[in-house]
């Protein structure tokens, strides 16, 4: 691993939300990404707290390598797709 920690994470999750060209990221191994680190890429690709943020959530990029899997999400190849899934879940 890089041996990445959460800060590191959030970081790295930050950047996802302007970046629609990165399609997979994979993060395991790298033990000290704890449940904040987890939590930032989650809402990177997939932000309830609200329609406009769900929205506004990267629909291109999967993250893989982290417990309790979230890279089912963004799984089909357009961003368009993946965009109206998760807002229809979030209705």
């Amino acid at each position: 691993g890089n041996e990445f920690n959460d800060a590191d994470a959030v970081l790295l999750a930050n950047a996802l939300t302007s970046n629609t060209h990165l399609w997979t990221i994979e993060v395991g191994r790298n033990s000290e990404i704890k449940e904040n680190g987890r939590l930032a890429f989650l809402r990177a690709v997939f932000d309830v707290t609200s329609l406009s943020s769900c929205a506004a959530s990267n629909h291109t990029c999967r993250v893989f390598g982290l417990e309790r899997y979230i890279s089912v999400l963004n799984k089909d190849e357009s961003a368009s797709v993946n965009k109206w899934s998760k807002i229809f879940v979030t209705l």
